[in-house]
């Protein structure tokens, strides 16, 4: 299980860092800001329905799937949710360009479905070989 968290946790962050780092020296400075607070909206999220995910998988067949659902329509009250609050409260970083901020959240919003599913469907398909 930690590893698959450590995996969660890493290639979002990773990416968002690969991403970033360009754009930052590029078009400017506010794209780390922007990264940094898409990963703090979504990462979190994820680790927590994958938990969930895999704890649920012990007790019922669908478990995962059922977890998973739920992960996706929590990520998005709370990455998406979160990020009409920086917008609202946040400060001139992320009014200034408020288009490219959610295309940060929904980008890693959509990182971390995909870790999430990958991880689970290994986990699921060995299950149905055994």
């Amino acid at each position: 299980m930690t590893r698959r968290l450590a995996i969660m946790l890493c290639v979002p962050v990773l990416l968002a860092v690969a991403v970033a780092a360009p754009l930052a020296q590029w078009r400017g400075p506010q794209h780390g800001k922007f990264a940094a607070a898409a990963v703090a909206l979504t990462v979190p999220v994820g680790m927590v329905t994958l938990r969930l995910a895999f704890r649920s998988g012990r007790v019922l067949v669908y478990g995962p799937v059922l977890a998973m659902a739920a992960g996706m329509f929590l990520r998005v009250a709370v990455g998406f949710g979160g990020a009409v609050l920086l917008l609202v409260a946040g400060g001139g970083a992320f009014r200034g360009e408020p288009l490219v901020f959610m295309g940060w959240v929904l980008g890693l919003y959509l990182t971390t479905l995909t870790v999430e599913l990958a991880l689970i469907g290994t986990e699921m398909m060995a299950k149905a070989r055994r």
